[in-house]
């Protein structure tokens, strides 16, 4: 091998020399330190390891693992995450620090992506998930044993220099990175086995190539001041993020990726000459591939964002796009058209044919809307059966009519689901702007309008907002008319408060309940709470709504307490506007202290939307109400685009995952990353987690058998029903005792 790839191995045992000295007790009997605060699974973990012959001691705590660790000399040590003082992570940071030439396998049950990372990189020699199989950890630690006695002996040749040239050279060519030596012009000297197999080269093809030959187009001019680099300790290149070109035999494979995701680490190579004046002759560098983990975010993100039965854009994407296209349209002075689906008479289908069935009919329209509109629309699944189209660029409104005819067109095919031929029909409402709509909530309400003015009618059919219809809200009931009986509702007791129970997962007893506000109107029926709600924002009742249903939810969680042996949450949920009043701490802890209600019965619920449009100020109240035993919930978490670190700022004692998520996820195992993701996230801010949206047992046993130590909510365990109905059903059948 070339002196340059020896001055690279040089460094390289140098560098690991320096961290790891060979101590006198290296080659007694391997010595375990099990750092568990679990009795029973540290006795057994012990008894175990004796058995192989190996020296244990063991720590409960991490104060005790310290002092056995600066009195004692330990070959490996087992670290469990999840201490009584302290993690089991900052344990692992402190072996660190210190320089503790040890190996760390980690035995625990909190294998989530986070603690993963961070042991990744922190040399951690390996992680086991509990429960454990034995003979895959003997295995492990047996195998970290002779690690470990193989890199003292080695360090311990380096320290007397008799090196063999042969072991540098085996590790350096079955290294899992790609590890490279430029001259000083920039062409490869040498690279190693991994780097033919990284960007699919046959052997000796890179040697004498340019490094900029292996480097994809859009990261040339990155790579030019860091590929080649010239600087070295910390000023170096550290953890640079590029694309590498992989070569394909095969030009017409479009499946195949081009380009892989790399971190690159390097530094300048330099000698002295005769008059000891410092030359530069190269780079030496190390190349790790990032392929999977990108692959894994993309994955997230995408579930994220998209409905996972259908693959469609999501109402959190949909909204986004929806707010582009009116950024648009108002600065080009552009038309757009946005179309309200909802299929006719689809609960027969769920009904007679079963949840599969109508399954398959969902995924069939997706593919028929996307066949129909233009690469540049946006189509959204938004619920069970509705969808939503958004279409752009609009020169002749004759354009939507086009794409309406051709959908409705497919419609009338049949479609074949489990081997029965099934025939759907649609409705669709069109909302136009500017002409029926100039934000986001009037053109959406509108379009729904339309929908459900023109399946009162005939169904397979389309229709547009009519102007006509400003007197008319959801399903025609006539707005002003509403508006004006809002007044009188409380007065007439009209309104009443309805709960949903929220069950636990794991043993599936009854924790608490949602207060959810009705209108029983005495010409119109139950009116939708998404129209009074609305109404109330729109002319400032809904201070005394919310004032009103507070008292009223407070009420019934005392006779709950009164009659009930088992403490219950009520969680109730609080308007944006009413946040911003000036005596709302004021006036809401007037309310609740005026019953004698046990501390944080009384849950408050605000939208993850409102928070993030007021950061600051309602972190603010939430601080206080908090103070005052008022526990604070963040409702639809994950409906919009999130960012994690407002949580570790506010206030919070539970997340109320947006119903989107669970939607079908019992046909989608991909969403179990996801799942377990915001699982682990809710454990570190110790928050409770509610899943909103289940209705159906698959989906109930898919969060149970993920493991998830969540909250439940769904109609599969019960509708809203008022108290009295409560009484008579669930206490029954969930045993709970008056």
């Amino acid at each position: 091998m070339s002196s340059s790839v020896n001055k690279l191995e040089s460094l390289y045992y140098k560098e690991q020399s320096q961290k790891f000295i060979p101590r006198d007790d290296d080659l007694r009997s391997p010595s375990v330190l099990i750092v568990e605060d679990d009795p029973m699974m540290r006795r057994s973990l012990s008894e175990l390891l004796q058995s192989q012959k190996f020296s244990v001691i063991e720590a409960s705590t991490n104060k005790e693992a310290k002092n056995c660790l600066s009195e004692n000399y330990f070959n490996i040590v087992l670290v469990d995450l999840n201490l009584p003082d302290d993690s089991g992570k900052n344990l692992i940071d402190y072996i660190n620090k210190k320089n503790i030439n040890i190996h760390i396998i980690v035995v625990s049950g909190e294998a989530n992506f986070e603690n993963a990372t961070h042991a990744l990189q922190r040399n951690v020699y390996d992680f086991i998930k509990k429960p454990f199989n034995v003979t895959h950890l003997l295995k492990t630690v047996k195998e970290a044993s002779k690690s470990y006695q193989k890199i003292s002996q080695i360090a311990d040749f380096y320290k007397k220099e008799i090196f063999s040239k042969e072991i540098s050279s085996f590790i350096i060519e079955n290294s899992p990175d790609f590890i490279y030596l430029l001259d000083d012009s920039g062409f490869f000297t040498y690279v190693n086995r991994k780097a033919y197999e990284l960007l699919n080269y046959h052997n000796g093809e890179l040697l004498g190539l340019h490094y900029s030959s292996i480097i994809y187009e859009g990261d040339l001019h990155k790579a030019q001041y860091v590929f080649n680099e010239r600087r070295t300790g910390e000023r170096a290149t550290q953890g640079v993020e590029i694309r590498l070109k992989k070569f394909s035999e095969n030009t017409l494979d479009n499946e195949t990726p081009h380009f892989i995701y790399t971190e690159l680490f390097a530094r300048g190579m330099y000698r002295d000459d005769s008059v000891r004046r410092q030359n530069f002759v190269g780079t030496y560098g190390v190349i790790r591939d990032l392929t999977e983990r990108i692959r894994s975010e993309d994955l997230i993100r995408f579930h994220l964002y998209h409905d996972s039965l259908t693959s469609l854009p999501n109402r959190t994407l949909f909204n986004d796009r929806l707010h582009m296209a009116l950024l648009h349209a108002k600065r080009n002075k552009k038309k757009f058209s946005l179309l309200f689906l909802d299929l006719d008479n689809f609960k027969k289908i769920n009904d007679n044919l079963g949840h599969q069935s109508g399954d398959e009919v969902l995924q069939n329209v997706a593919k028929i809307l996307k066949k129909s509109v233009r690469e540049s629309d946006t189509i959204s699944r938004i619920g069970g059966d509705e969808f939503v189209i958004l279409i752009e660029n609009l020169d002749k409104l004759s354009e939507t009519d086009k794409i309406c005819y051709k959908i409705l067109n497919a419609f009338k095919e049949p479609m074949y689901c489990q081997d029965q031929e099934v025939r759907i029909t649609a409705s669709i409402g069109i909302a136009v702007y500017p002409e029926h709509g100039q934000t986001k909530e009037q053109l959406m309400r509108r379009a729904d309008m339309a929908m459900y003015k023109i399946k009162s009618k005939t169904q397979n059919s389309f229709c547009y907002y009519s102007n006509k219809d400003n007197g008319s809200c959801y399903k025609n009931l006539p707005s002003i008319e509403l508006e004006n009986d809002l007044y009188m509702a409380i007065e007439n007791n009209e309104l009443a408060m309805f709960y949903q129970p929220q069950v636990d997962c794991e043993n599936e007893t009854i924790v608490g309940f949602e207060a959810l506000m009705r209108w029983f109107h005495p010409k119109f029926g139950l009116v939708s709470p998404s129209v009074f709600i609305a109404i109330a924002e729109k002319n400032g009742l809904i201070n005394e709504l919310g004032r009103w249903g507070l008292q009223q939810t407070c009420k019934d969680a005392l006779y709950f307490e009164e009659k009930c042996a088992e403490p219950m949450k009520f969680s109730f949920n609080i308007s944006a506007k009413q946040i911003h009043q000036s005596n709302f701490i004021d006036e809401t802890l007037s309310i609740v202290n005026s019953f004698d209600l046990k501390e944080n019965s009384i849950e408050l619920e605000i939208t993850e939307s409102s928070v993030m449009h007021n950061l600051n100020a309602v972190s603010y109240f939430l601080m206080e109400l908090r103070k005052s035993n008022i526990s604070i919930a963040i409702d639809d978490f994950g409906s919009g685009f999130s960012s994690l670190s407002y949580l570790q700022n506010l206030f919070v004692d539970t997340l109320k995952l947006d119903r989107s998520f669970i939607s079908n996820a019992d046909l989608n195992k991909k969403k179990r990353t996801i799942f377990t993701a915001i699982q682990s996230m809710a454990h570190s801010l110790n928050v409770d987690l509610v899943i909103e949206g289940v209705e159906n047992f698959s989906q109930k046993q898919y969060l149970k058998d993920l493991g998830l130590d969540s909250i439940i909510q769904g109609y599969y365990y019960s509708k809203p029903m008022s108290l009295e109905d409560l009484e008579k059903s669930l206490f029954l059948k969930y045993s709970l005792q008056f």
